[in-house]
């Protein structure tokens, strides 16, 4: 027969195994990530919408005030080496604006990318 107290201690180490064993976060493929970006940024500067890369395979979901507002993206250039936070990586990226009556305006903005369970892109 089981003590109480072995009764005790076995419950407790199910269920500490249990919540272990929980979902946890997956880290970002850096591949993927900087791809996406790319792809986000080249839709943007083309006048491309955001729409368009959620119905893209694979599909990608991109959040910009500016490209919202209808901003044109005139040219950029990402960072080499992202942060990496252990899920996502964020990259530092230099955008060249154009407003709608035609002035140029130079950003420093950084992007946060996510690759699972779907392809996020949104500023910081």
């Amino acid at each position: 027969m089981f003590s109480r107290s072995t009764y005790i201690c076995t419950c407790m180490i199910a269920v500490l195994t249990l919540v272990g064993c929980q979902n946890t976060p997956r880290p970002s493929n850096s591949s993927t990530a900087s791809q996406s970006l790319e792809k986000m940024l080249e839709t943007w500067k083309s006048g491309g919408k955001a729409e368009d890369l959620k119905k893209a395979s694979p599909s990608i979901i991109a959040v910009d005030d500016d490209w919202e507002r209808s901003v044109s993206l005139s040219s950029y250039r990402i960072q080499p080496s992202p942060f990496d936070d252990g899920v996502n990586l964020h990259f530092t990226v230099e955008l060249m604006l154009k407003n709608k009556q035609g002035k140029e305006v130079k950003k420093e903005q950084v992007y946060i990318v996510g690759t699972n369970p779907v392809i996020t892109i949104f500023r910081k």
